[in-house]
C-alpha cells in the first residue's frame, strides 16, 4: 500500500487530517475483510 502512504503524507503536509483519519479507517476495514476472507478459505 505504498500509494496510500504517499497520499497520506501529502495530505498531512497540507494539514488535511480529517481525510487522513478516514483513509486510516478505510485501510483498516479493508485489511480486516481481506484477512477474514483468507482465513475463511484456509479453514
Amino acid at each position: 500500500m505504498p500509494l496510500l502512504g504517499l497520499v497520506r503524507g501529502y495530505l498531512q503536509g497540507m494539514k488535511q487530517v480529517g481525510i487522513i483519519a478516514l483513509s486510516e479507517i478505510a485501510e483498516q476495514a479493508f485489511r480486516t475483510v481481506f484477512m477474514l476472507l483468507i482465513v475463511g478459505h484456509l479453514f
